[in-house]
């Protein structure tokens, strides 16, 4: 075991047990359990064991966890890099980038970016950006994405409300089963099932039930209105199919390249110069 409580100038590796309540100036390499209230000037790189920030701390050479558990229950600056078969469960604010290949609980705020291309769970705020490769990002708190959610696979879902804007890309997916304050532009498959703040773009599948408080803007693909929806701004489909099996509120415009297959009531005005097939009230 190690009780760390004053300065050591050199690097510490761990394979057993120790509690660091003061600075590192050089690199610590963990494969056991670490406690950690101080700052390291280098790196701190982990392939097995678990290490716990329990105190705030500065990590200058950022956190390198190759596996075992990263928990951090005090205010953590450095960047931060999860691998594959490493966890972080991240209780208080980091001030850095975070970089996830495993399984990463945010409970807390980043100030940074965030990059996911495996298992995110959501319940904090991200200054940055959050970007994803593959995997799974699921906002299960309220959250605010400053720089946006840029989801360029995998699938993204909202069970809690959130405010950033969101792009899905057509190898991604989203379902939005809670509030959205932000603009959502769709080349993939989108579920929306709650009212979005902003306008939506849509070129892949779309299934509104839900309002938009800004317009919708359709180039190409499909949108299903599936269940009751009012569109603020309208509803203007230069592209694909627009399917009405709801009632709607909203006016519609139906381009040259694009049909409507309206089996609802519509309350709105229909501008059609597309094919449109009417199997419902106009009001």
């Amino acid at each position: 075991t190690l009780d760390l409580n004053d300065t050591l100038t050199g690097s510490l590796t761990n394979a057993g047990s120790a509690d660091i309540d003061a600075t590192i100036d050089g690199n610590v390499s963990n494969a056991g359990t670490l406690d950690l209230a101080g700052d390291i000037t280098g790196s701190l790189s982990q392939s097995a064991g678990t290490t716990t920030v329990s105190g705030a701390s500065t990590l200058t050479g950022g956190l390198d966890i190759d596996g075992g558990a990263l928990t951090i229950n005090a205010a953590t600056t450095g960047d931060v890099d999860i691998a594959s078969t490493a966890t972080l469960d991240l209780n208080d604010t980091l001030t850095g980038n975070l970089t996830n290949a495993g399984s990463a609980d945010i409970d807390a705020a980043i100030t940074g970016n965030v990059s996911n291309s495996s298992t995110l769970d959501l319940a904090g705020d991200i200054t940055g950006s959050l970007s994803q490769s593959a995997g799974t990002t699921t906002v299960s708190g309220a959250s605010t994405v400053t720089g946006g959610l840029d989801i360029d696979g995998g699938a993204l879902t909202i069970n809690a409300a959130t405010t950033g804007d969101i792009d899905i890309a057509s190898t991604a997916t989203l379902d939005l089963n809670d509030t959205l304050t932000g603009n959502l532009t769709n080349a993939g498959s989108a579920d929306t099932d709650a009212t979005i703040d902003g306008s939506v773009s849509n070129a892949g599948t779309l299934d509104l039930a839900g309002d938009i408080t800004g317009a919708l803007t359709q180039s190409a693909g499909t949108t299903t209105v599936s269940g009751v929806s009012t569109v603020t701004g309208g509803l203007d489909i230069d592209g694909g199919a627009l399917n009405i099996n709801a009632a709607t509120s909203g006016d519609v415009d139906i381009a040259s390249t694009a049909t409507l297959d309206l089996n609802d009531t519509l309350t709105g005005n229909l501008t059609n110069v597309g094919d449109a097939d009417i199997d419902a009230t106009i009001d």
